[in-house]
């Protein structure tokens, strides 16, 4: 994302004088309310693992979240849903759970009394600080873009619609020096360039009074030393904090952290019948990839992915799986999920497709199957004595893997179609894995002319904005979207193939 010097040099010197003004909300029927879910939750631990619970609590702690997180009502967070959910597993727990019983109810009545309030004291908040800045408009950043609408409608109702101007985290990275700027909730919430490449000097920080936070996190690089922010030198952060709550004692804290939902791990990575050896079909070393929107997306970690990236002017560019940066915008197909170049390769292979992903498949599976009868060390020694010299570990689990069409070298595919069963068929199968390999080329070439040739149309405010685009491939692919990545989980998993390169919705990550 190009800027230019001079507005760069205003947004450095915003460090300079940058200062973070504290202003705590006050709010006891929703402090009430997260009081008795931290309760709910310790009281349920592992029971919480089951279906039914795991999905409530995953509803209950969303509703907490983006109440937190902006300025949204109850009903438009959800919280009618999450409500009903709750007491309809409260007459089971009589029976089964009767010792949280009463946590349960005093849950339900907290999120009656939630929802019975007419007032919002965060939105409150938000106003008395944009009013504080100079003309109307007043910038306000949520950390993500599905709670602009909900935020936007509740201070329209509130009247206040006009003085705020909306923004997210991502549109901030384009924006160039303001006089002021308000952030609702916790720094940990947002990424580093808010707080790190400021731009503005004044920040007012609005959140609930009882969500603890780390504002070590947000310190701020010292850019005459350094220009990278993030090991740059830091000097400490000034902050003016609000005295509203000194002498008042929260019954309950919460840790910024802890006020994310989780992503349900147990129940998305079971283990899908994986041979001793690891090399099940049926299962891929997966990375998880969380998207703006409340969802996310597994992608296996040897492979690669389209991306637009926000830096380099919304460029398309292919890189790999385990590289794609917070910001950029990943390609997915958003009508039955799976790999899009492949459906467009088979589109553009027309009649050839079928027999030749047959061929594919035949030679994969043959190598599948020495691996299981043999195991992966045999099988590896042999495609050694055949000649193959890049024979190891992890090159049989990538020529085993469905996205794999061929090997670069012809001595290794050969030595695999020997080790099949299958030598007779290689000089053949290696011609028609060629075609495949270019029909995958002129697909991928395609694609990105497509992408590009939206992204050239879409208002670069607009996309920052809601975060994704969306289009079709007439060439087979059917619909594509362009989702925002707000980052990946440090650590692989594994998990069902199934579940590749489809977006997954109703959980947030810890990061």
């Amino acid at each position: 994302m190009t800027i230019s010097p001079g507005e760069a040099a205003a947004i450095y010197a915003c460090s300079d004088a940058f200062a973070v003004h504290e202003q705590l909300v006050l709010d006891d029927e929703f402090h009430q309310f997260s009081d008795a879910l931290d309760a709910l939750l310790i009281d349920l631990g592992d029971i919480a693992t089951d279906d039914p619970w795991q999905a409530a609590v995953r509803s209950l702690r969303r509703l907490r979240f983006d109440m937190m997180a902006a300025p949204v009502r109850f009903r438009d967070a959800g919280g009618q849903a999450a409500r009903e959910q709750l007491a309809s597993l409260r007459g089971a727990a009589q029976t089964a759970l009767p010792r949280i019983e009463p946590v349960i109810a005093r849950t339900i009545d907290a999120i009656e009394a939630l929802a019975g309030t007419a007032g919002n004291p965060l939105l409150d908040a938000i106003v008395g600080e944009s009013s504080r800045g100079a003309g109307s408009g007043t910038p306000v950043l949520l950390c993500e873009s599905r709670l602009l609408d909900p935020a936007r409608t509740a201070a329209a109702r509130a009247g206040s619609g006009k003085s705020l101007r909306w923004m997210t985290p991502h549109q901030m990275r384009a924006a160039v020096r303001m006089d002021r700027i308000v952030v609702v909730g916790a720094p940990h919430w947002f990424p580093r360039h808010v707080f790190r490449a400021p731009r503005a000097p004044v920040m007012a920080s609005v959140r609930h009074g009882w969500v603890r936070v780390n504002w070590d996190r947000a310190s701020i690089p010292d850019f005459e030393t350094a220009e990278d922010e993030v090991s740059a030198p830091r000097r400490p952060l000034p902050i003016h904090r609000d005295r509203t709550w000194q002498g008042v004692r929260a019954r309950f804290a919460l840790d910024e952290e802890d006020a994310v939902p989780p992503l349900p791990m147990p129940g998305l990575f079971k283990n899908a019948g994986k041979s001793d050896d690891g090399y099940a079909a049926s299962e891929a070393d997966a990375i998880v990839v969380r998207l703006e929107g409340d969802e996310f997306v597994l992608l296996e970690s040897d492979g690669s992915t389209h991306i637009i990236d926000p830096d380099e002017d919304y460029r398309v560019r292919i890189v790999s799986a385990s590289g794609i940066p917070a910001g950029a915008f990943l390609l997915l197909r958003t009508e039955g999920g799976g790999d899009y170049v492949a459906q467009v390769a088979d589109a553009l292979l027309g009649t050839e497709a079928t027999p030749a992903r047959e061929a594919q498949d035949t030679w994969k599976a043959g190598l599948r199957e020495a691996a299981a009868e043999r195991g992966a060390s045999a099988v590896i020694g042999e495609l050694r004595s055949h000649g193959s010299a890049r024979a190891d570990p992890s090159n049989l689990r990538n020529w085993m893997s469905p996205r794999n069409i061929r090997t670069r070298d012809r001595t290794d595919f050969a030595a695999i179609l020997a080790v099949a069963g299958l030598a007779d068929r290689a000089d053949g199968m290696w011609r028609t894995m060629g075609r495949i390999a270019a029909a995958h080329r002129m697909a991928g070439q395609r694609i990105r002319a497509r992408l590009m040739a939206e992204v050239e149309k879409a208002d670069p405010q607009d996309l920052e904005r809601d975060g994704r685009i969306d289009f079709e491939m007439d060439e087979g692919g059917g619909s594509l979207t362009a989702f925002r990545v707000v980052g990946v989980l440090p650590d692989r998993v594994q998990a069902a193939r199934r579940h590749l390169d489809r977006v997954l919705g109703g959980a947030r990550a810890e990061w």
